[in-house]
Order: C-alpha cells, then structure tokens, then sequence
C-alpha cells in the first residue's frame, strides 16, 4: 500500500553510526530485557497535559533534561527496563517532524519547537539506552484536541486544520475520521518516520479508538466508504483492523526488530451485560465499558491474527472488584494470548494508589501501595504473563508511596551503593544554630543533626564523607558581615581539597554540600542547602537531591501540598538574592564554585514541624531519618549515571 506523504516531506534515513548500530541490537524484545529478568518492567511517560513531562510548558531545556534523567534514573533505580514515552499525544510530535507539529506541550504553542534544537524523543531514547533500558514511541492515533488544547491552538501545519474534511467533533473535540483511507495512510506514515528516524525499540499505541458507541458523525463517511458492509459497527471495528495490520507491515519493512504493540482498555467484551445487544460468548465475567462495543477495537482478534507483537491491557482495578476484579481478567488475557507469539503485559494502575474515589471500598482498596504488591504477586503465578507496564511515572517518583513499596518489594534491585568513586565534603552549620526560624523550633534540634544522619547514609552507600571543617558559633552567625568571610573560607577548602583529589584520584567525583540556615535574615524559611562543585555538573545534582526532597515533602504533607495546586510546588529552587547568595553567585562566575539552593517552603510553621518530625525519627533507636535518607538515595542516584 502507499502511505499518506505530504508534498514536503521526504523520508530520509538517519547516519547509522557504528554505536547506534550496535546498541540497537540489544535494545529488542526479542532479546532478555535485562541480565537479572526476562520480564518486562515499563512505565509510561505521559506527556499529554504535562502529566509527567514537561512538568509545565515553556521550561527550558536544561529543565527539561533534568526532569527526563531523574525520570529515567528512577525506573532504573527501581529495576524498570522499559519506558513508554509518549511522543505524539495529539496530532502533535516531541520531535521535528515532517508531518505532524511541534507539540504544545513544549513550549505552550502548537508548532513552536524548543530552543537549541533540542529533540525530545532522541534525549529519552539515547537516555534509555545508556541505562540499558527500552524506549517505544507512544502515540495516539486519531486525537486532535482536549482540554486545554482546543481549535483555536492547533498549528497551521497541522493535518487537521490542513484537511479538515478528514476530521469530526465529537463532544466538543476534535478527530482524525478513522473511516477515511487517507487517514490511515497518514497516521501510518507518521509511525515510519519514528521508526526510519530514530532508535526506538517499539512503537505503542494506548487504548483511544473510535470516541464513542452511540455515534453519527461519520455517517456520510460510511456512505461514501462502507462498501458491502450493512452494520456500521462492523465497518468501524473493520477501520481500526485494517490500521493495526497496516502498521504491522509497514513497521517490519521498514525495521524487522521494532516492536508493535497496543495497550487498550482492560475489557475486550463482557460475557454478561446489562444490555443483551452488548453481550459477548467469548467476553469475560465483567460489566464495564468493553473496547469491541464501545471503542470499535477488537483487540482479541488482533492477538488471534499475530497482527501485534505485544498487548497491554490496562487493567486497572483491584483485586475483588465486582465489575472488573483484576484477577478475572488477567486470566481471561492469559487464555487469549495461550498458543499465540503475543506477548501479554499487564497494564498496572499505579495511579490510583492514595486517590480518592466515590466508591467507598474502591477508595479503601487504593489506600496504600498494598494493593498493587499484591497484584505483582498474582503476576507471578502465570506463566503466561511477561511483564506489567504502570501508569505513571509521577507515581514512582522518589519519596512517593509506590516508589518506596516497589523498592521494598524487588528487594534493593535499585541501586543503593555508589558505582564509582565519590567524595562528598560536608559541611553541617553551627551546632547551636536552629534548622529554621520562629517559635516552631526547639534550640535542641540543630542542622547538624540533619547532617550526621545524611553522613551515615553516604557512608553506608559507598561514598566518601571528608572530614569536614569545623562548625562556627551562634555569635558569629548572627553576625550579618560574619556571613562572607566564613563562605569565602569554605569555598576556598573545598577547592584545595577537590586540587588534592585531582592530583591522587583523578577520576573521583567531588561535591561540597552544606547545610545551614540562613541567620544574616531572620525571615528565612527553612535551610538552605549550599553546592559548592568543583564541576559543573552540581547544579544538576543539587536540583536532582531536592527533587526528591520535594517528592517526600508531598507525601509527608498532603494538605500542603493540595494547597498549592497543582501549578506550585512545596519547595522551591532559587538563587540567593541576599548577601550570602550574591557571594555564591559571585564566586560562581569566577570560579564556577558556587551555587546556592533554598529549602523555600510555603507553610513555614507546617514546614518547619516536619523537619523536626524527621529529624526525632532518627534519634530512635534504630529509626532513620527519612529527610537524609531521600538526600542520600538521590545523591547516589545521580552520581551512579555520570
């Protein structure tokens, strides 16, 4: 067949360089996943909406790759080998294209590409790969608008608006017509130029099909292209069948070893319905939505055909569920996929864990990460099922609930040592100054607490805790012009210290941290953490360890963080804009030395209480402070990928 190509666009096959080449053979399916398991493990990296990255459109590019490699660290840490990143959410791309716009979810325009030229999908496929990790490219193959993306946004180049004949408006959003051949043609096309352009181990598409059952927007569509069929439901289940083998033939010509795989809605068909019209002999004991009857998807015939190479059904309810328990259709797939070459991967609802829902034992179903470990659980007792891919990657982020069950359950595949040589001069305050300011804070509690907890996690990891200078007194803190002949001296120290590195250990790493509050201005909220690097690279790491700070706050504080919404954070970044900032900023220009981070909490009496929460869980017997314990997983985290 011939594929829909714009008078503009002509295909051309990218340098194949000797290193693409050789890391492409062992980024297949068809080869173990991992040296520890055969299993894949994935996670979806949603991008419509900025769900999971861009966190929010129009940051900037040096955000943007650190927002993906702490991303891709964290799977990695938690013994993930796959990522699905998606790439074209809505008639859209993360990446230049020739047939489809730049994704507003960039940059906050439609069409507008990011600065420097930077290209989304390579940084996440080159970022899998050095990792060890799969990339498929997910896309969605007939949206074109939702939510904030309206009409009015869509670029001129986009194939909607330069054919509009081909779409339909279905509550109050936009389609590509499924019916129409050259819509086909186009989102096939739009697959090969992924494949034909870029490393990927798999291309994906989820479960958004038809809009909906009860529908008469392509009727002249079924009158001008119907044929001999008399049932439009059956013309439209016919559309979308002849769309996933298409693919499937045009993905094996173009690169016989990349991957073609669907993740749909978890019910193909109910065996049982309310409505006899809806029922199926061959469905499962369910009663939800199904994709045959109300999406137009016959995603089991699909795996029957061997038109696919992997399915994922999104099976995202709990274990006893009445309409849809998890275990019912698990073995349902199970038998489906039995005596096919499909691969059958489990859909996992890692985002319902702590939501609330309107059903009370849904809602206590989801309370905690219990019910996903107990789903992983029932996965391997079949042998018909070849891994699980969850939904999504905020939820695994460091300091979440999920985050810490998974790292529990797969027994420490995250890595918790450091993988090389790594120095850390730490620096805690002085040991009568507070944490923070105002009446929340006992004098009993000091940073330095803070400190030795986070050095006994390092050391524990692997690295190396230099002996760090000794504290100054409360005297001098409290003193404003004390503040730069002291930072001055410990910039200084952490220099000749990082020359005698160099000079013994060449190839060790080096950071400076330093905790301490800001006492030259009473008006601070929390501690600041101050990264004296002695490269560049400790500006990532500082944003990387608060991170992780952020994450754990959230979890901790939930209230606050509600608060906020979903556009601020519980703690902020910032450069110092008093007199110890501009010292560090001023040394940073001169010596590339120093950068100055802020604990900027929003809820300084909530904040400040939490701190000392944790600071008193590690004076127990046996207790950890989970404050030090994010720093250090994260500090090990980045420092194990450079």
């Amino acid at each position: 067949m011939g594929y829909y190509v714009p008078l503009f666009f002509k295909i051309r096959p990218p340098m194949r360089q000797l290193l693409l080449l050789v890391v492409a053979c062992f980024h297949t399916l068809g080869l173990p996943v991992s040296a520890e398991t055969t299993e894949l493990r994935g996670v979806w990296v949603s991008t419509v909406a900025n769900i999971d990255f861009p966190t929010k459109p129009g940051i900037s590019v040096a955000q943007m790759k650190q927002e993906a490699d702490v991303s891709l660290d964290t799977a990695k840490a938690l013994g993930f080998n796959a990522v699905i990143f998606q790439t074209r959410p809505m008639g859209d791309a993360m990446y230049p294209s020739r047939i489809y716009p730049w994704s507003g979810f960039l940059t906050g325009k439609q069409g507008e590409a990011p600065d420097e030229g930077f290209d989304p999908l390579k940084y996440w496929i080159d970022g899998a790969h050095q990792r060890g990790m799969q990339l498929h490219a997910w896309c969605n193959p007939y949206r074109v608008t939702h939510g904030q993306i309206t009409k009015d946004a869509l670029a001129p180049n986009n194939p909607a608006v330069l054919h509009p004949e081909w779409t339909f408006e279905k509550n109050g959003r936009i389609y590509l017509d499924p019916g129409i051949p050259e819509v086909r043609e186009l989102v096939i096309s739009g697959l090969v130029e992924i494949v034909t352009n870029y490393e990927v181990d798999g291309v994906h598409f989820d479960d958004y099909f038809y809009p909906a059952r009860n529908m008469d927007e392509d009727a002249e569509t079924f009158k001008k292209y119907g044929g001999d069929f008399t049932d439009i439901e059956d013309w439209r289940r016919n559309n979308v069948d002849l769309l996933v083998k298409e693919i499937r033939e045009a993905v094996k010509k173009t690169k016989p070893n990349v991957q073609w795989g669907i993740s749909p809605a978890g019910i193909w068909a109910n065996k049982g319905d309310n409505s006899a019209r809806l029922q199926h002999p061959e469905g499962s004991a369910t009663r939800g939505n199904s994709t045959y009857y109300n999406l137009f998807a016959d995603t089991k015939k699909w795996v029957k055909e061997g038109w696919i190479d992997y399915i994922v059904p999104q099976v995202y309810w709990h274990i006893g569920y009445e309409i849809a328990d998890f275990k019912t259709l698990v073995d349902w797939w199970s038998d489906v996929c039995e005596g096919t070459n499909v691969k059958l991967y489990i859909g996992m609802a890692a985002y319902r864990v702590g939501t609330n829902h309107s059903d009370p034992k849904v809602a206590e179903a989801w309370k905690s990460p219990d019910e996903l470990i107990r789903q992983l659980n029932y996965l391997k007792t079949k042998s018909r099922v070849d891994g699980f891919v969850m939904f999504t990657m905020n939820k695994l982020r460091t300091g979440t609930l999920v985050n810490s069950a998974l790292s529990e359950y797969f027994g420490g595949e995250a890595s918790t040592k450091v993988n090389k040589s790594v120095y850390i001069y730490l620096s805690p305050s002085s040991q009568n100054a507070n944490i923070g300011f105002g009446d929340y804070l006992s004098e009993e509690y000091r940073m330095n607490q803070l400190a030795q907890h986070l050095k006994k996690h390092l050391l524990e990891a692997g690295v190396n805790v230099l002996p760090e200078l000794p504290p100054v007194t409360k005297p001098q803190l409290d003193d404003p012009n004390y503040a730069r002949p002291a930072l001055r001296s410990r910039l200084n120290d952490s220099m000749r210290l990082a020359k005698e590195l160099e000079r013994t250990e060449p190839n060790a790493f080096f950071y400076h941290i330093a905790l301490h509050t800001n006492a030259a201005n009473k008006s601070a909220r929390g501690a600041e953490v101050f990264i004296d690097p002695t490269n560049p690279k400790s500006a990532a790491l500082a944003e990387h360890v608060l991170a992780a700070v952020v994450a754990l706050y959230h979890k901790d504080n939930p209230e606050v963080a509600a608060r906020l919404g979903n556009n601020e954070k519980a703690l902020r970044l910032s450069r110092g804009v008093k007199d110890t900032g501009r010292l560090i900023e001023a040394q940073s220009a001169n010596t590339k030395n120093g950068m100055l981070f802020e604990f900027c909490f929003h809820d300084e009496e909530q904040d400040s209480k939490w701190m000392l929460r944790c600071i008193a869980e590690g004076e127990k017997e046996g207790g950890t402070n989970p404050l030090a314990k994010v720093m250090s997983d994260a500090i090990v985290e980045f420092v194990n990928r450079q």
